[in-house]
């Protein structure tokens, strides 16, 4: 597959709900080449347990990462809309934190509250 191929991804099978945000949680993937970042909000003061939570209140966030990843990561990244151009790095990738409906994740332990 070429570089600029992206004809495969995802779909979410359920949408999101932006009338009870208690709904939505997140899945923590690793090793990844974050999405394009033309539709993004950074904030490099803010750790990451107060970005989880700028993300879930937004219903146009789509997922969230460390703005500096160097030593324990510091600031934070937040995706609206499609995620695009996601790439698996597991040597040099970083954590994306993508949103999702906790009835489409099951039983997956990387899922965070």
């Amino acid at each position: 597959m070429g570089l600029m191929d992206w004809s495969e991804g995802c779909v979410r099978n359920i949408p999101l709900s932006c009338k009870d945000k208690s709904t939505d949680g997140v899945i923590k993937f690793s090793g990844l080449k974050v999405p394009d970042t033309t539709h993004t909000w950074v904030n490099k003061s803010i750790i990451l347990k107060e970005c989880k939570a700028k993300c879930l209140s937004n219903c146009s966030c789509m997922a969230y990462t460390n703005s500096d990843i160097s030593g324990q990561g510091s600031g934070c990244v937040i995706w609206f809309g499609d995620l695009i151009d996601i790439r698996a790095f597991p040597t040099f990738g970083q954590d994306l934190f993508i949103r999702m409906q906790h009835s489409e994740l099951g039983d997956v332990q990387k899922v965070i509250n």
